[in-house]
């Protein structure tokens, strides 16, 4: 009776071929899917970040269309002032 409980025991301490294979598959599998994950982040961030390049580039050309339309209502300004000073001069 001893000797079939010490065989009993050993035996499902023992790997068989089979159980080292599923194993291993495990192993596989649990590598795939902590790399789709990790793929998974990688691809999310990346949008992330061209979220926010998107985001700066149209707020620079927000700003330098500002800039322009700010010079541009100077120029009319100060040619509106320098025509009139012409004309003053022109009348006395």
């Amino acid at each position: 009776m001893d000797k079939l409980l010490i065989i009993t025991k050993y035996k499902k301490n023992v790997i068989t071929g089979g159980e080292k294979m599923s194993n291993q598959n495990k192993n596989e599998n649990q590598n795939n899917a902590a790399q789709n994950v990790a793929d998974k982040i990688k691809d999310g961030a990346g949008v992330a970040f061209d979220a926010a390049q998107n985001a700066i580039n149209a707020t620079e050309n927000i700003a330098m269309n500002t800039v322009d339309e700010t010079a541009n209502a100077i120029d009319k300004t100060t040619g509106s002032v320098s025509k009139a000073m012409g004309n003053q001069r022109n009348q006395k």
